[in-house]
């Protein structure tokens, strides 16, 4: 199997973080425009290790694939996505303060934006049925 170049690489992590843009993709690396442009066009062919590394700790992808295209593409933790209902709310409330805490600007932005649609969504769901509750007491249905 013929390992992927750089730009392969860098092309595929940008996919799996949802199409990254070049700017979040930096961000994410601590690399600037310009070098993640280069890296993208073939330009330049290696990823430094304290680009990786930045990279290792802000996704998934663990630092030794990112620079070399050897060993685990990503780290073990990230291999089971568990479901957010299927934890207990008290542990999926630690779970966003820790990922919170141990995220880019970015990223928590996007974290943001998920608890805030997340949170509107559970007081709709709420709110229709306390409304479904009082329209059947009213009614005398339920």
């Amino acid at each position: 199997m013929e390992k992927l170049s750089t730009s392969e690489r860098v092309r595929l992590m940008k996919k799996h973080l949802g199409d990254a843009s070049d700017v979040r993709f930096w961000k994410l690396s601590g690399a600037s425009k310009s070098v993640v442009g280069q890296w993208v066009s073939g330009e330049i062919k290696n990823i430094s290790p304290r680009y990786a590394y930045t990279l290792e700790e802000n996704t998934s992808f663990k630092a030794k694939w990112i620079m070399l295209c050897e060993g685990p593409q990503t780290s073990d933790m990230q291999k089971e996505v568990i479901p957010a209902a299927a934890i207990p709310y008290r542990k999926s409330v630690q779970a966003v303060i820790d990922l919170m805490l141990h995220s880019d600007e970015v990223t928590q932005g996007y974290i943001r934006g998920i608890v805030a649609a997340t949170i509107k969504e559970e007081l709709a769901q709420t709110s229709t049925k306390d409304n479904q509750k009082k329209i059947a007491g009213r009614t005398g249905t339920r």
